[in-house]
């Protein structure tokens, strides 16, 4: 019997995005990547102290979502799978920067642009950063994996231009052991100049933390 042949097309989608804080003028603009099995409504909760008259915090949701149990319940959503990944990596890059050209750059050109990844939001980030068209002034890849797909020299080069943060619990169970300094090893083997910071507390964000970085 023959193998079916995979083929892919190009579709449209519709996809949604949650916002706190000014959306006329602000002055900073922080992009928010959930984890996976969130949703953007309930993520951006976490910020809602520092969306105001000078800070836009945007929420954008994953394009994949799912019942988290079984088949009903509550819904949530997930940036990829290892199912078809490349087109899901590629699907994400042209979501990101759509935002961004569609929503962001209209706000103008002298926009504080950052953009804070959480758990498998932060492959997400670290790939749109890359592959993408937008320009950051600061990275925070929270609780999450640097996939090592990306491209060391254009990852570099990154980080020459933008601060980068990786913060991690001391008591994240989903965080292997010895894998930060592992990370650590493999940025230094690239080059890529990033800053290290800890909490005490498990897979979760941090709001004091969180406050010290914005």
């Amino acid at each position: 019997m023959a193998n079916p042949v995979t083929n892919h097309l190009f579709t449209r989608r519709t996809a949604r995005y949650y916002t706190l804080g000014n959306t006329v003028n602000p002055e900073k603009v922080w992009v928010v990547l959930h984890g996976y099995a969130f949703l953007a409504a309930n993520f951006i909760k976490e910020f809602e102290q520092y969306g105001n008259n000078d800070t836009l915090i945007i929420a954008p949701e994953a394009l994949s979502r799912f019942y988290a149990k079984g088949l009903g319940g509550d819904v949530a959503a997930s940036w990829m799978t290892r199912e078809d990944r490349l087109a899901d990596i590629s699907d994400n890059v042209t979501y990101l920067d759509t935002l961004y050209s569609e929503v962001i750059e209209p706000l103008g050109e002298d926009i504080e642009l950052n953009a804070l990844g959480f758990s498998q939001g932060v492959a997400t980030l670290t790939r749109w950063a890359v592959m993408g068209v937008a320009r950051f002034n600061q990275l925070i890849f929270w609780a999450g994996d640097i996939p090592n797909d990306v491209n060391p020299e254009s990852f570099a080069n990154l980080s020459t231009q933008t601060k980068l943060t990786l913060v991690y619990g001391t008591e994240d169970t989903l965080i292997p052991p010895g894998y930060v300094d592992q990370l650590q090893a493999m940025m230094d083997s690239w080059g890529v100049a990033f800053e290290r910071k800890t909490f005490v507390g498990k897979h979760e964000m941090n709001q004091q933390l969180l406050a010290e970085i914005i």
